[in-house]
């Protein structure tokens, strides 16, 4: 029984990711990165993690294009993976939400796989209203708040995190709810991911 465990233990052990691309997807007010408004999931993205083999910072007006080369990082033929060691971290937030989405389909339709960790924060849909699907991950969790109309919700299948009473002791209205929780959120993902998955 012990050498079953033991056994166990070192399968699952070899299975984990041990490098990992690291996606953000910004939403609205952000151009290309460097320009526009300063954006949490880029800024607080954990690009310096000991096994973060690569990083992209893209926006909420990311072409298929621009995703379909974050995927081709992962080189997988066939439904495959050819590295299955190597993992893929997604952040995005409002606007970016979508996209996210659209990429975690991809990935699992060309790579055969799940996104290892996927963070939803405050994800916001088109014109406007909470974005209510979840990226197709293995672990997922979304951080948002439910002030005003821009503000996402809590995702089927993911650890959720509301922020409203966060914002209320704060003082602040919808909008400066909003954009604060794109900011903790983003920073609570990054600590996590530094102490867990990156460390």
């Amino acid at each position: 029984m012990k050498f079953l465990l033991i056994l166990s233990f070192v399968l699952s052990a070899n299975a984990m990711a041990k490098d990992y691309i690291v996606l953000g997807i910004s939403g609205f007010g952000t151009a290309r990165e460097g320009k526009g408004q300063p954006s949490g999931v880029h800024d607080n993205l954990p690009i310096h993690g000991s096994n973060v083999r690569q990083y992209f910072k893209l926006v909420h007006k990311a072409s298929t294009k621009e995703l379909q080369e974050v995927i081709d990082q992962f080189d997988c033929r066939n439904g495959k993976q050819a590295d299955p060691q190597l993992g893929f971290i997604l952040m995005v937030n409002s606007w970016g939400a979508p996209k996210g989405y659209k990429i975690s389909e991809m990935y699992q339709k060309q790579c055969g796989r799940k996104i290892d960790i996927a963070y939803s924060i405050d994800g916001v849909t088109k014109p406007i209203g909470p974005f209510k699907k979840a990226p197709i991950a293995q672990q997922c969790f979304s951080y948002y708040q439910s002030k005003g109309a821009i503000h996402g919700v809590a995702l089927n299948g993911c650890t959720n995190v509301e922020y409203t009473d966060s914002c209320n002791r704060s003082g602040y209205g919808p909008i400066q709810c909003h954009i604060a929780v794109e900011w903790w959120g983003s920073e609570r993902a990054k600590n996590e991911l530094l102490r867990g998955a990156l460390r």
